[in-house]
């Protein structure tokens, strides 16, 4: 499994485009996120609240990336972004390599939960 080379003279918010575009093609999955410097490439899920299904995405997807784009050579690295944390799935998830972006809602706008 695995893509074609994009185009060598692509502007980096294309290249980054064109592997996320690739990569829904081939997983056929979705990825909430693909974020990419020159040193790592992030796979995040986002959640309202941490739970085992997001642990377990954040997994799947990390190594079904891995799998795809293996002549990708930056650091792969997870993470699920969400509001609200539970103590117990974070172990896990941080026990994984998961990392957790707790990102708590603003107190000021109203959610419908």
């Amino acid at each position: 499994m695995g893509l074609p080379k994009p185009p060598a003279k692509l502007k980096a918010e294309d290249r980054v485009k064109y592997i996320y575009e690739a990569a829904l093609r081939i997983i056929d999955r979705k990825i909430d996120a693909v974020v990419q410097n020159e040193e790592e490439t992030w796979i995040l899920e986002t959640k309202i609240r941490l739970n085992p299904s997001a642990v377990g995405q954040a997994i799947t997807y990390r190594e079904l990336y891995q799998q795809t784009f293996p002549e990708d050579h930056r650091r792969v690295r997870a993470g699920i972004i969400c509001e609200y944390d539970d103590p117990m799935v974070r172990r896990v998830a941080e026990a994984q390599g998961l990392t957790i972006f707790l990102c708590p809602p603003n107190k000021t706008e109203a959610r419908t939960q």
